[in-house]
């Protein structure tokens, strides 16, 4: 009985494969109770996995999902026949210093590395972060072929560098080395490594970005920290459910904003803000003073 097999998810994005481990080093047993637990246990063949061959997998696609498939394939194997061969390979090693094949740059400061991925700190470069985090921790598998490095500039900033070993003591190239390959000459094709974290990191840099600007109009009123904090609070309630604002016809929601140009709408934004205020303002007078049954006008409370 295997005790050597691995568990994956290959997401199929629009133009690269990402292979996520999910566990390695395990039995038949399992390995089916890893499939068990995401898609159940009906959906797998415990018999094919029992007899799995070196240099075979076997593929499940979730049902949740078209663009996940399930693989268990043994653990010695290549990760799912996605690494680069020794051609590919050697056509990368034989660039002369100083040179740039799909991203991978043959350093003359560091003989047997590659430099790939590169990304500026401080830059807000959304995806330059996503690429280069997403693939930095897929590539902790190989943690001693890999080095995360940071460069200072004469610009006085730093760059992170992914640098990756070609070979190993054996001379044979590192899975490391297989690998990035294989993820830069995806990349070449198709810039997003994972299209589920760098949208998730485009809305929260919006976001920010939109909370700040509606932030600079409190500058006009006497609202603390604590009020403002609040106030934003009650902005993006409305936004979630959809807000009428003077001059638009139709209510407006959080994606009205997100086309980017509409952050120079500072009427918009002031608009949005004042409505935020007025609905906390509102609601703490209503903490001490309350509607009558009949008719509209606020009384006093009941003293306690």
């Amino acid at each position: 009985m295997h005790t050597d097999l691995t568990v994956e998810i290959l997401h199929e994005y629009p133009a690269h494969t990402l292979a996520e481990t999910i566990v390695s080093g395990v039995t038949p047993a399992e390995a089916m109770r890893e499939i068990e637990q995401r898609i159940g246990i009906e959906y797998a063949d415990y018999g094919a996995i029992r007899n799995l061959e070196a240099g075979k997998a076997y593929a499940i696609e979730d049902p949740r999902s078209e663009c996940d498939t399930i693989v268990i394939r043994r653990a010695d194997d290549r990760a799912s026949g996605l690494f680069a061969d020794d051609a590919q390979c050697s056509e990368i090693e034989q660039q002369p210093a100083g040179s740039n094949t799909l991203g991978i740059y043959m350093p003359r400061d560091r003989q047997g590395w590659v430099s790939t991925l590169t990304r500026h700190i401080d830059a807000d470069d959304v995806l330059a972060d996503s690429n280069y985090e997403c693939v930095r921790d897929e590539m902790s598998a190989y943690d001693d072929d890999v080095d995360d490095d940071r460069v200072g500039t004469w610009t006085y900033s730093s760059i992170d560098i992914l640098r990756v070993r070609i070979r190993d003591e054996s001379g044979a190239y590192t899975d490391a080395f297989r690998w990035i390959i294989t993820i830069m000459d995806q990349l070449a094709d198709y810039p997003i490594w994972d299209e589920d974290d760098y949208s998730r990191r485009e809305s929260e840099a919006f976001d920010a970005e939109l909370r700040q600007e509606i932030g600079h109009c409190a500058l006009q009123y006497d609202d603390d920290d604590d009020d403002v904090a609040e106030i934003l609070k009650a902005v993006w309630e409305a936004l979630d459910m959809g807000v009428t604002l003077p001059g638009h016809r139709y209510p407006i929601t959080y994606d009205h904003f997100q086309s980017g140009s509409e952050l120079t709408n500072y009427a918009d934004l002031d608009a949005l803000y004042q409505y935020g205020r007025d609905a906390v303002y509102t609601a703490r007078a209503e903490t001490y003073m309350r509607y009558p049954e009949c008719g509209g006008q606020l009384t006093l409370g009941e003293s306690a």
